[in-house]
């Protein structure tokens, strides 16, 4: 994959996550992990800590 391909794929990524916290900020009654996890940007052992508790 090259340089340039990563960063179209990155720059989707964004978008895809930015689209959905729009999406759930509407929502404002409804909050779960996944969207914190989201919003926030959480890592994947950050996510894993939070999932444990």
């Amino acid at each position: 994959m090259t340089g340039k391909e990563k960063e179209e794929l990155a720059a989707k990524l964004l978008h895809m996550k930015n689209a959905i916290v729009s999406f759930y900020e509407h929502l404002a009654h409804f909050t779960t992990k996944d969207f914190v996890i989201l919003k926030y940007g959480l890592s994947a052992e950050e996510s894993n800590k939070l999932e444990n508790t």
